[in-house]
């Protein structure tokens, strides 16, 4: 119970505190229901409630998703919808904000699709590092269906941009019951032989993509050791694929602008590489050249052919001074040989 004395919050604070909770508590929720009273406002909002038998739920659907939708919905559908819990506080009420809304068989795979999402994350899976993309691939490998618009899209898109590298194909299907296994099995065609892949197909309904999200496949693209790319679907379509692949484009032209780079933007690269080098080079030689001026005006200033001139003169001239300084010795030396001869003849004398 709260103190007498606390301070009381307004209306409008404590819905706008409620409002941030439940945002952040239930930022993604999957709920199955009953459909009931569906309206669609002048707006193109569609206003309907869940339920489920024991308990109801008001919820709302913006018109930018209601323009999604590829079925009517009617009164009474069971289904299956993925939003956000909100609060609206001009009336104080709990509503939820749907994304996207299935039919019940659809929604049961959906909540098949949720639980596997989920287990893949604790497994990991979606954390783990990306490999980035070779800055200039010689092979393209891509995995498709034969004969379909996406590898023409992806050979025309790889022509204009990149000629020198090759496109090898590893056929799939990419729909339908065998679509999972010969997908693996396209994978594991390209080890060894390319330098990145790209595993692509158009648009299609959510059965159609269902593929793309199987467990097996989904397992092994995330240890797949080359560089992946997954253009699967339109930009608003998700798979598991994308999310464990190294990276993801929203078509398959998009793709191949991703793992190529443009040879003629390359070469004007390579150009204006080319002359800042020569403007460098350029500019080192000429203040080497300033260097060695300098250094050679500075010799001219300590003239050092003269010092060697001075230098060889004292070395010529060294025997001479040599012979001369010996023959001034000698002298000396013979005078006090007399010398001492004549003193010691002195003394022995005196002593005789």
């Amino acid at each position: 119970m709260p103190s007498p004395r606390a301070k009381p919050v307004r209306v409008s604070a404590l819905l706008s505190l409620l409002k941030q909770s439940v945002g952040r508590a239930f930022r993604s929720v999957l709920v199955s229901g009953e459909l009931i009273d569906p309206l669609l406002s002048q707006r193109g909002h569609l206003y309907f409630r869940l339920r489920d038998g024991e308990a109801e739920l008001k919820a709302v659907m913006w018109a930018r998703d209601v323009e999604k939708l590829r079925f009517g919905v009617e009164h009474g559908q069971d289904v299956v919808v993925r939003g956000s819990m909100d609060i609206y506080p001009q009336r104080g009420e709990l509503q939820l904000v749907v994304s996207s809304l299935l039919r019940s068989g659809r929604g049961q795979k959906l909540l098949q699709l949720q639980k596997l999402r989920d287990k893949l994350r604790q497994d990991g899976l979606f954390d783990r590092k990306r490999k980035p993309l070779p800055k200039y691939p010689r092979r393209i490998g891509v995995v498709s269906s034969v004969g379909s618009a996406v590898i023409h899209d992806i050979y025309q898109s790889l022509q204009k941009r990149f000629p020198c590298c090759s496109l090898i194909l590893s056929p799939s299907s990419v729909g339908g019951a065998r679509a999972e296994l010969e997908l693996l099995e396209a994978l594991k065609k390209l080890l060894g032989r390319v330098d990145v892949v790209i595993v692509a197909r158009g648009g299609g309904s959510f059965e159609d993509l269902l593929p793309f999200s199987s467990e097996a496949l989904v397992r092994f693209a995330a240890q797949f050791p080359l560089p992946l790319v997954s253009a699967v679907g339109h930009g608003s379509d998700q798979t598991l694929l994308d999310l464990v692949a190294d990276h993801t484009a929203p078509t398959p032209t998009a793709a191949a602008v991703l793992v190529c780079p443009d040879e003629a933007e390359e070469r004007v690269g390579l150009r204006q590489f080319q002359r800042r080098l020569e403007q460098s080079m350029r500019s080192r030689l000429s203040s080497e050249k300033e260097l060695v001026q300098n250094l050679f005006g500075r010799c001219l200033l300590h003239q050092p052919q003269r010092r060697l001139k001075r230098q060889r003169e004292c070395i010529s001239l060294l025997p001479q001074r040599l012979a001369h300084r010996m023959s001034r010795s000698l002298r000396e030396e013979k005078l006090r040989q007399s010398y001492l001869k004549k003193s010691l003849v002195r003394r022995l004398s005196d002593i005789v």
